[in-house]
């Protein structure tokens, strides 16, 4: 992990996201995040982000840094980092706090216009709450990735009500590939050369088998 330009900390990945950095905030310290991990059905009931927050104790302080800069008030213009990537990802290790963060992650977009950005998130409700209730545009450069919170099991969502969203990212188990014939359209070796989450008009449904 290494500081942008600004106070915050990106983070340069090995691992099928070798190639892609990220900004994003501590699963550990996420009350939602710490909600849903108590849940045995849940699919972050098996997250690798929370094990490996313990091994990597750096790695855990810079993202809490980050959360306390992105999720207690909005970022002046000349806070917000520039960023030369042409694809960059929001949140691999946590998740949404708040609107206030989502306004933060929407600003950088706006302020990066060359750059394709994806998101990925559980909590579906604030992103329902910035840009249906408060009437937020949406970046044109960003593509919305809504996780299912359950292993083996697609959310299914009103697509007219959450337009905003721009893929469902599903995560089953070997086994229950096998006994259902599940369709496992994640490159999930290469997300560099793959690429589908991070655009729209590719697969709507995305499905990861569970390493």
């Amino acid at each position: 992990i290494m500081p942008m330009n600004g106070a915050l900390w990106v983070t340069n990945h090995e691992g099928k996201m070798k190639g892609i950095h990220s900004i994003g905030t501590s699963c550990v310290n996420n009350p939602w995040c710490i909600k849903r991990r108590k849940n045995g059905d849940s699919v972050c009931a098996k997250c690798y982000a929370e094990t490996y927050m313990k091994m990597r104790h750096s790695l855990k302080k810079r993202l809490n840094e980050n959360a306390d800069i992105l999720t207690t008030r909005v970022l002046d213009d000349r806070e917000l980092p520039f960023i030369n990537d042409l694809i960059f990802r929001y949140e691999s290790f946590g998740d949404l706090y708040n609107t206030v963060h989502l306004e933060n992650y929407a600003r950088i977009c706006e302020h990066n216009s060359l750059t394709s950005f994806g998101l990925w998130s559980k909590n579906i409700w604030i992103l329902d709450e910035l840009f249906n209730k408060e009437k937020r545009d949406k970046p044109d450069n960003i593509s919305i990735v809504v996780s299912s919170p359950m292993l083996n099991k697609e959310m299914k969502l009103d697509r007219e009500r959450y337009w905003f969203v721009d893929h469902v990212f599903t995560v089953y188990d070997k086994q229950f590939i096998e006994d259902n014939n599940v369709d496992i359209n994640c490159g999930s070796r290469d997300c560099l050369s793959c690429q589908k989450c991070y655009h729209k008009g590719t697969d709507f449904y995305i499905r990861e088998q569970l390493k």
